[in-house]
């Protein structure tokens, strides 16, 4: 049996290697340039549709977090 203190040292290690991760492939596309301009517009627009819908759904999860808070 895997002891808790074990069990939270191997989860905090690998959200550790995750986080790594996750960086190192956000800073691999961030570097891509894109030189035609109808695919910077297209990426653009995707890009502004996903932070609206982002901004759409912390507002939803502020109100929960709220009436749990309150709860």
């Amino acid at each position: 049996m895997i002891s808790p203190t074990t069990l939270g040292v191997v989860a905090l290690i690998l959200a550790m290697i995750g986080l790594v991760t996750a960086f190192r492939l956000y800073r691999k596309v961030d570097a891509v340039k894109v030189d035609d301009p109808i695919v910077a517009d297209i990426g653009q627009q995707i890009q502004d549709g996903a932070m609206a819908f982002l901004r759409a759904e912390y507002r939803v999860l502020a109100v929960f977090v709220g009436v749990v808070v309150i709860l």
